[in-house]
């Protein structure tokens, strides 16, 4: 998808970084190696997680990303599939969160499964002249990439990468390719439960994860800025190890995700993906994961909303039985807001089953429950009565009394 190499083609390359002249101390760090660029030398470090210790599935998270609905949840609207075995976790390091021509990207973590294992590549900025060297890896090893996986990478990560590429005159089409955010998807699936979707609250509260020795991302600039001057790489293990640890999260995140499709699952996050589905107009998908819901232990106010939303999908299908049915046991509920469920039913009954004796008595029932609480001139309080007005003379016609 990306030929890095071309796209740089039109600038003059750096002076490559002189190693022997300066001998780089963070290579005393651990493992790790300069990997040789048209524009100097990049620092690489590679590590490798055993699926087993990240996610038991990872790929099931295809199966959601499949329907265009989670497309649309994410912020996009895709024709085609998201070709999740193919796409990189993405995740960025920086020296701050004001974005600008000063902030720089000191970090650039990509993740991508590999046979049984997560492998991170953390590309670091050595000094502020090897940019354009790492800002070329980062395209060089998403050449292949079909998307991107991120948190909050749509309105951090992605548009910072593409400011820095933009000031080294490095072009690239990194905002042309399929970008799954997390963040945006795990609102819609966990905030009616979790509350917080902040990375660190969905690694305790989701995940069942702490980070007790983790430095904090706003510790990172000053810890950057303090090798720069000091040239002593000893503090810089904890932006490493912070980073990878992001990475990771995007992958058991994701496998969170997709197991909300084919595992035990808590019954509000099955009534948020149902929601996110009936948004999209996937009517199908949102029966599905309702009635899923329906079966475990939904709040009160949760399984009346989910009552209502399984009729509208299958009023949406044109399955009018079965929507009747819905209705009805909406009415039946206790501690239910009914009115909704009455209106309904008398349209069908007046327009689908020209029964217009039912219709007119549930008219009058919403014309009860709800007309003396509003104010003359509200405008559904004049559509109950109009509707009750008319269903009274359409039964008249009938030869029965109202």
């Amino acid at each position: 998808m990306f030929a890095p190499e071309a796209a740089l083609l039109d600038l003059r390359p750096a002076e490559p970084w002189d190693t022997t002249a300066r001998p780089f101390p963070v290579a005393r760090l651990t493992a790790s190696e300069l990997v040789e660029t048209p524009h100097g030398a990049c620092f690489r470090l590679e590590r490798r997680y055993p699926l087993a210790e990240l996610a038991p599935e990872p790929a099931r998270l295809a199966a959601l990303t499949t329907g265009r609905s989670l497309s649309r949840a994410s912020g996009l609207d895709w024709p085609h599939e998201f070709a999740w075995e193919r796409a990189a976790f993405l995740d960025i390091e920086t020296t701050g969160l004001g974005g600008g021509a000063g902030t720089y990207v000191i970090m650039v973590g990509l993740g991508w499964w590999e046979g049984g294992e997560l492998v991170v590549e953390q590309l670091f900025l050595q000094e502020l002249a090897a940019e354009r060297a790492l800002l070329h890896r980062t395209l060089e090893r998403l050449a292949g990439a079909s998307g991107l996986v991120s948190f909050n990478g749509r309105a951090f990560d992605l548009p910072l990468l593409l400011g820095r590429f933009a000031l080294a005159r490095v072009r690239n089409d990194l905002d042309l390719i399929d970008h799954l955010d997390l963040l945006l998807l795990a609102r819609r699936l966990f905030r009616p439960r979790l509350g917080s979707c902040a990375l660190g609250a969905l690694e305790q509260n989701l995940l069942g994860l702490r980070r007790g020795d983790d430095v904090p991302g706003w510790l990172i600039p000053s810890l950057y800025y303090d090798y720069l001057r000091r040239g002593d790489p000893s503090q810089l293990a904890g932006i490493f190890d912070h980073n990878a640890r992001d990475v990771a999260a995007l992958a058991r995140l994701a496998d969170a995700c997709g197991g909300l499709l084919d595992g035990p699952a808590e019954a509000e996050d099955l009534f948020a993906l149902a929601g996110v589905y009936l948004t999209a107009g996937e009517a199908d998908a949102a029966i599905a994961q309702i009635q899923r819901a329906l079966t475990a232990d939904l709040p009160l106010e949760r399984r009346a909303r989910a009552l209502y939303n399984l009729a509208s999908a299958y009023k949406r299908l044109g399955r009018w039985s079965e929507a009747e049915a819905t209705w009805l046991q909406i009415l039946a509920e206790r501690g239910t807001d009914k009115l909704a469920a009455t209106l309904e039913l008398a349209k069908y009954y007046e327009h689908r089953r020209r029964d217009f004796r039912s219709a007119f008595r549930l008219a009058l029932t919403a014309e009860t429950q709800l007309v003396l609480a509003l104010p003359a001139d509200h405008p559904q309080r004049q559509e109950i009565l109009r509707r009750t007005e008319r269903l009274r003379r359409k039964v008249a016609r009938l030869g029965e009394p109202a």
